[in-house]
């Protein structure tokens, strides 16, 4: 039920807030439903109510936020085909509760549109997501083209349910199992940028 499930993702929202919410509670509750939905114990369109409620109480909680006042610049987005951009979207919201200037220019962007949007918007990292619905070998081949088609200077980190577990890595590329990682990694970017800065006549 709509109403029922929004009452309920909004409970735990405030109860929780946003960075407990997303870590604690949306982390592990979403590949519950979509496994459901693999299994056919729930219909395609339920699992679809479910993602639109939790999208917009995150998006509703983002706008909520102070501006961005820190490097780095991050895009975040999704391959064609990839249609699923809640994994995205909690990124986003976990990074800008740390003030990191993140930006998500949608799903479904071809690799010609994310170094277009590196050049023009000055990008430190790139940030993509690929869910357990895409292959795990064609993200590789997603991952493989950006990474040569982007300056080394500019890090491309992945993740996803797609990835989890994968054998294969690529040169150059960043593989996140869980979104703590990807805080600490953010962590450690900061630290080796401040020592940079402090090292430069």
């Amino acid at each position: 039920d709509m109403h029922q499930i929004r009452d309920y993702l909004s409970h735990q929202l405030i109860k929780m807030g946003l960075q407990s919410f997303i870590l604690e509670f949306l982390q592990y509750a979403s590949p519950i439903v979509g496994d459901a939905w693999m299994r056919g114990e729930i219909e395609i369109h339920e699992e679809h109510i479910y993602t639109e409620q939790v999208q917009n109480l995150i998006r509703n909680a983002i706008g909520g936020l102070r501006a961005p006042t820190s490097t780095p610049r991050v895009l975040l987005t999704t391959p064609p085909e990839e249609n699923h951009s809640l994994g995205v979207l909690m990124v986003e919201a976990l990074l800008r509760l740390d003030s990191v200037d993140a930006v998500c220019f949608g799903p479904l962007r071809p690799v010609h549109e994310i170094v277009q949007g590196v050049q023009k918007n000055r990008i430190d990292i790139v940030a993509l997501s690929f869910s357990a619905s895409y292959p795990a070998s064609k993200a590789i081949e997603f991952l493989e083209e950006v990474r040569f088609r982007l300056p080394m200077s500019v890090e491309i980190w992945a993740g996803g349910s797609s990835l989890r577990g994968s054998r294969r890595s690529v040169e150059g590329v960043e593989i996140f199992q869980d979104l703590e990682s990807i805080r600490r990694a953010m962590q450690a970017w900061r630290r080796r940028h401040e020592r940079r800065m402090e090292r430069r006549p």
